[in-house]
């Protein structure tokens, strides 16, 4: 399994996008996130590159994750926050999901929305990245309730302790980032 980190300071070759996304980026008319929205597909045409699937086919949604149908052991999940993206992946048909939060101010309200009994993460913004990145490796999104699922010791758990998947966590002074697996083939996340 694989994981990059780029940021939106990063000059990106758009000839590596793939068509339909290479498109919606353009479309963006916020600068920021049209610059977000081209380094996930960057990410994502690197990775495709690397898997050898071709660039110009779209991916298919099967409960909002993506996939692509004639390539069914390539898994991969994206995000963007801030000024970086993230893509996590791999071809041996193991679902992963990954989150990238910029840190911001967040509202009091989201406290109850996040925390589990168990959870060991005090930091209620690591604790959203990590349960949104469960969230998407699952293909639920965030009208999951993240209160019935844990993060203990790099483990997604249920509340009965069951270990749900694996998870990563990284910080640098703008973000955090997640990257969650069903394998223990825990990810290196590192930033560029």
């Amino acid at each position: 399994m694989k994981s990059l980190i780029i940021s939106t300071d990063n000059m990106i070759d758009e000839t590596c996008v793939p068509p339909y996304r290479l498109s919606k980026a353009l479309s963006i008319t916020n600068k920021s996130e049209r610059a977000r929205s081209l380094c996930a597909g960057y990410l994502l045409g690197t990775a495709l590159k690397e898997n050898s699937i071709p660039m110009d086919i779209e991916p298919e949604y099967n409960n909002g994750k993506p996939y692509y149908a004639g390539y069914p052991d390539f898994r991969f999940n994206l995000s963007h926050s801030g000024k970086y993206a993230a893509i996590v992946y791999n071809s041996e048909g193991i679902d992963v999901g990954i989150d990238i939060q910029e840190k911001r101010p967040y509202r009091s309200s989201l406290s109850g929305k996040v925390a589990g009994p168990k959870d060991t993460v005090t930091d209620i913004l690591m604790l959203w990245t990590i349960k949104e990145a469960y969230s998407k490796l699952t293909g639920r999104g965030i009208v999951m309730d993240f209160t019935k699922i844990t993060y203990v010791n790099n483990r997604i758990e249920d509340l009965s302790g069951n270990v749900l998947a694996y998870a990563i966590v990284r910080e640098n002074n703008d973000c955090y980032v997640c990257a969650v697996s069903k394998s223990e083939d825990v990810l290196n996340l590192t930033f560029d």
